[in-house]
């Protein structure tokens, strides 16, 4: 029996197969609805619903934000249904990467649109699976992959607000007397290291290792330590022992 997630998703799945001749025509690809205050297996939907707000974020706010002279990078085509979770892993590492060292810092604020940018691109690539009926790639689902996805985007859009004002306040150093300068720069202390508390890593779920990584010998076949794949010993009475 597919869960909840699945049963919610099927309006997505209807849509994706009704007649041309229908007027007005079906979408090409139906919205997905995020909750965060919901279960966790009611948290994607195919209809909007109080609290819910569309899997890809309007994009307009936070491109307005930006200097329209900062460079901005050439857009990517779509993902492929078939390197989605390499693409995945990919963005998860990069953006834990940024998080684990320097996601303080106002002058990354242009590598950290460019991820919510690519997190945008996955999580089109996710609807255009669930809108043609794809549930599952390479053994992972399309909702475990989503989700640390989901979790990312958000995180990156508030992260960007964060460090325009992050950007502000060192820009008031510079037009401030020395008592002023000294509230700007415990306000400065104080955001960054509440960024820093705030984003934490995002991992992938496990799954069964595909591709290249069934190559890897790393992870012992069996129970055991380092080289050592040989099952542990026990102690014990023997069965049937009195």
């Amino acid at each position: 029996m597919p869960d909840r997630f699945f049963r919610n998703l099927l309006p997505l799945v209807a849509l994706a197969t009704l007649p041309g001749l229908l007027a007005p025509p079906a979408p090409a690809q139906a919205q997905l609805f995020y909750c965060p205050d919901r279960p966790v297996d009611q948290q994607y939907t195919a209809e909007p619903a109080p609290g819910c707000a569309p899997l890809l974020q309007d994009k307009t706010e936070r491109r307005t934000r930006r200097d329209e002279e900062r460079p901005r990078s050439k857009a990517n085509p779509p993902v492929d249904l078939s390197s989605l979770q390499n693409a995945v892993s990919t963005f998860l590492q990069r953006y834990n990467t940024l998080v684990g060292c320097c996601a303080h810092e106002p002058d990354r604020l242009d590598e950290v649109d460019d991820l919510a940018d690519e997190a945008d691109r996955l999580l089109m690539a996710v609807q255009r699976g669930l809108s043609s009926g794809v549930i599952q790639v390479r053994g992972m689902t399309l909702r475990e992959i989503m989700d640390p996805i989901t979790r990312a985007s958000r995180n990156l859009n508030e992260l960007s607000a964060r460090l325009e004002n992050l950007e502000t306040l060192h820009g008031q150093l510079f037009r401030s007397d020395y008592e002023t300068a000294g509230q700007v720069r415990r306000k400065i202390a104080e955001e960054e290291d509440a960024i820093r508390q705030r984003f934490q890593p995002i991992s992938l779920s496990e799954s069964g290792r595909t591709g290249t990584g069934i190559e890897d010998t790393s992870v012992p076949a069996r129970v055991g330590v380092g080289d050592d794949t040989t099952l542990p010993t026990t102690s014990g009475r023997a069965p049937g022992s009195r």
